[in-house]
Order: structure tokens, then C-alpha cells, then sequence
């Protein structure tokens, strides 16, 4: 039986862990004395034949079998391994609270006991219990930098913000930049007080005098607490560092615009959109430009001049191709149609390009790109919409017909799009000579302007 255990367990039934390893390397002193001895005993006979048992009961994920055997080789050897087995069977089988009393005494009995540690780590987490997390994160940080991300996760979810701050600090320094660190950062701003945002980040530029960008969302933290003249001291403060900065106009053209010395805040403008690569900021800025051109139609070339170098230059076309679609249609036409070749199935560009394709009357595209978009989305109103449209500017009059119906049947809370499709029938029925249709749809056009 014990040859018949030993020999499952070695047919790759399950892989011993490093831990496991050390233990069959060392071995209990009442396996050492059983292997080492020519006259085993039947206890440790029947201890092994449990042990290797419960492995491979565990390997084939039997894990109440398992526990079964490790309870009774327990009564024989309650050695850690047993223990650790146990654990992780316990764990296996989200008996959380059985694994951490198990688990438990070993970290505080072997406290070189990595696996035990990792094990009860494990089960903190699946138990929500983060502070008790957080010692053996911080713990198994001295040894890897990455667990810095755990550790900044356990102190937020603890509500930790400046120690969660501190820890993707640190490890940023220690392995550069990352996007997902970054994201995090604002999350955790946006969960934290205003104050501790404001600390971190004069703290920060103190820290960090060159990085233009820290600056910038210093800048923008002012401006969404309405705070001009703080902006206008961080501005200040990145133009001694760097009297070239373009960061530094992000405050500046704000401060312009109050002082109405509006050439100075074009200039401004434009270095910051040129320059800068923070999208949101750009947005704001060109939302900003926009506003401005409002008030002061007299700028409105220099605004699409603006837009139009930054569409020509390849450079956050998503951010500025929505303000040509009223200005410049063809140059925003060119732009969607560029980034549909780059992703064919994007919906949103698929959406703009039917829409300007509508408007310049291009139903070569408006057609094809009506049917690519439907066979993607086969429920959205729209693109049936759009074929439809297509098909009846091109006297396709009877799956014009079938296309605006399907549409409308497919509309939903969407009243400028229902009165377009209520329009294009209104002309189909027309070509059609069918008076009393016309007349319904209108009647549903005129209901609905009611509403």
C-alpha cells in the first residue's frame, strides 16, 4: 500500500512546493527515523502512507479526502507540514477561518515560514480582513518591491491615502514610471480630503523640482478648487526653475483672459496645446478656446487655425476633430475615416463617420460603411438609419424603406434621431406618392416635437 501512495504521488499527480520539498529533504524526525531504519514501524508506516495519501487525494482537487487523511496522519507526526497541508486544503475549500487558525500559529512558531505566511496572506484578502494584511505585505516588501503595489492597495482600502501615496512613490522610484500607478493616484485623490491632495503635491514639485508635469497637476487641483492666484504662484515657481516651460502657460492664459489681454492668451494657448501631452488639460484648454471664441467671435480663425494644425499634425486628433465637425467637415471626414482603417469596428468612429458622411453627401461610404457598422452591431438604430438614408438619396427605394422601418422598431430614447428617421420616411413615402403615410409620420413628428 505505502509503494502503491508513494508511486501515485510520483506520477505527476501533484508538484511539491518548495516547501514541501524542504520537508521531504529534512524530514521529520519520525520519518528520518523510519527511512533511515531497515525495521520501519507501523506507525510511521501508516503515517507516510496518510501523508503521501492526502497529496495525492489534493492533486486530483479531492480536498475534503484530503483533509480526512492529514487529520488522521496528524494523530502520528503533528508536524508542521501537516499543518501547512491542512492550510491549503482549507483554503481550497474557502474554509477561511479553519485555514487562519492553522495557519496562524505557524507564521508565529516558524517565522521564517514563508509559504505560511503567503498562505495566510491569502486568506486575509479573500476574508477582507486588510489590516491584518498589511504586516505581512510590508514583510514581504523588504524582499520584493512589486508587493509596494499590495501594499499600497491594503492601505487605501484601509483608508491610508498619504501611506498609499508614500508606498507608489517609492516604488515608482524604484521601477520608473507606470499608467496603472498613475490611475491609482487619482483615485486615490479623488477618495481623499482636498488637503491631503494639495500637501502631497507642493510637497511633491519640492521633491521633484524638473518634472514639468507635477506642476501641471498642481496647476489643475487650483483650478478645480477655483484658485487662480495658487496657480499663478506654481507658474511662477516652474518659470524659475524653467523660464521656457510650457506647463507654466497652463496658469497663464487663465490669468491673461481675466486681464482681457486676450493676443497674450492665444499665444499662451497655443504653447500649452503644442506642448503639452496631458489630454484632460488639453481638453480643458481647447473647451476653454472655445468658450472664448463665443464671447469673442473676432478670434474664431485663430481658434480653427488652432484645431486645424493640430488635425494636420497627426497630434490628439480625438481631442480636436469634434470641434470640425461644424467648421471644418472635411477635415474631420478625413480623420475618422483615417482612424476607421486603423480599428474598422470602433463604434464611435464608425458613428462619426456615417454622420459626416451624411452631411457632405458621400453615399459611397455612407452605404458601405452602414452595412460594415450593422454586421458589428446589428442592434443599434442608428446605422440602419444611416443605410437607409443612403439608400433612398440613391432611389434604392424599397430597402430604403425596409432599413428607416427596422430603425424605428430599434430606436430608443432618442427623440433627435426618431424625428430624422420619422423625416426620411416622410421623403420615401413621397417618392411613394402614399399620402396617408405621410401624413401619419408626420403627425408622430409634430407628437413628438410636442412632448
Amino acid at each position: 500500500m505505502k509503494q502503491y501512495a508513494i508511486g501515485l504521488f510520483m506520477c505527476s499527480l501533484f508538484t511539491i512546493t518548495g516547501v514541501q520539498q524542504k520537508f521531504y529533504a529534512q524530514k521529520s524526525p519520525i520519518v528520518s527515523d523510519s527511512i533511515n531504519q531497515a525495521n520501519l514501524g507501523q506507525v510511521n508506516d501508516e503515517f507516510q502512507e496518510l501523508f503521501f495519501d492526502a497529496l495525492a487525494q489534493k492533486a486530483i482537487l479531492n480536498h475534503e479526502q484530503a483533509i480526512n487523511l492529514l487529520l488522521k496522519a496528524k494523530k502520528f507526526d503533528r508536524s508542521q507540514a501537516v499543518d501547512l497541508e491542512l492550510g491549503k486544503n482549507y483554503l481550497a475549500l474557502k474554509k477561511y477561518e479553519e485555514a487562519e487558525n492553522l495557519l496562524k500559529p505557524l507564521t508565529e512558531k516558524y517565522p521564517r515560514k514563508r509559504e505560511a505566511k503567503s498562505l495566510l496572506f491569502n486568506v486575509y484578502l479573500k476574508t477582507y480582513q486588510y489590516k491584518k494584511a498589511i504586516p505581512l505585505a510590508q514583510e514581504f516588501a523588504k524582499k520584493n518591491n512589486l508587493f509596494y503595489e499590495d501594499l499600497a492597495n491594503l492601505y487605501f482600502l484601509t483608508n491610508n491615502y498619504e501611506a498609499a501615496l508614500e508606498s507608489i512613490d517609492y516604488l515608482n522610484l524604484q521601477e520608473g514610471y507606470s499608467e496603472y500607478r498613475e490611475n491609482f493616484k487619482k483615485k486615490i485623490f479623488q477618495k481623499a480630503p482636498a488637503s491631503l491632495k494639495e500637501t502631497y503635491l507642493r510637497n511633491y514639485i519640492e521633491k521633484h523640482t524638473g518634472e514639468e508635469d507635477a506642476y501641471l497637476v498642481l496647476m489643475q487641483f487650483y483650478q478645480e478648487q477655483n484658485e487662480l492666484d495658487k496657480m499663478m504662484q506654481v507658474a511662477q515657481k516652474l518659470l524659475r526653475v524653467n523660464a521656457n516651460a510650457p506647463a507654466a502657460h497652463y496658469a497663464l492664459y487663465k490669468q491673461y483672459l481675466k486681464d482681457k489681454k486676450f493676443n497674450q492668451a492665444i499665444t499662451s494657448i497655443n504653447k500649452v496645446i503644442k506642448n503639452v501631452d496631458n489630454l484632460t488639460i488639453k481638453k480643458r484648454v481647447l473647451q476653454d478656446f472655445a468658450q472664448f471664441v463665443q464671447e469673442q467671435p473676432q478670434y474664431k480663425n485663430e481658434f480653427l487655425a488652432l484645431v486645424e494644425t493640430e488635425i494636420e499634425r497627426e497630434a490628439n486628433n480625438e481631442l480636436v476633430a469634434e470641434y470640425m465637425i461644424d467648421e471644418n467637415q472635411l477635415a474631420a471626414f478625413n480623420h475618422y475615416i483615417s482612424k476607421l482603417q486603423e480599428d474598422p469596428y470602433h463604434f464611435e468612429t464608425l458613428k462619426n463617420v456615417l454622420i459626416l458622411a451624411q452631411k457632405l453627401k458621400k453615399y459611397e461610404v455612407l452605404l458601405e460603411v452602414s452595412q460594415q457598422a450593422i454586421d458589428v452591431y446589428p442592434s443599434q438604430a442608428l446605422f440602419y438609419y444611416t443605410l437607409g438614408w443612403g439608400q433612398l438619396n440613391t432611389l434604392k427605394l424599397e430597402a430604403a424603406e425596409k432599413n428607416l422601418l427596422i430603425s424605428l422598431d430599434l430606436v430608443v430614447n432618442n427623440p433627435n434621431l426618431q424625428a430624422d428617421i420619422y423625416r426620411a420616411l416622410i421623403n420615401y413615402y413621397q417618392e411613394m406618392n402614399n399620402s396617408e403615410k405621410i401624413q401619419s409620420y408626420k403627425n408622430q413628428l409634430q407628437n413628438l416635437k410636442n412632448r
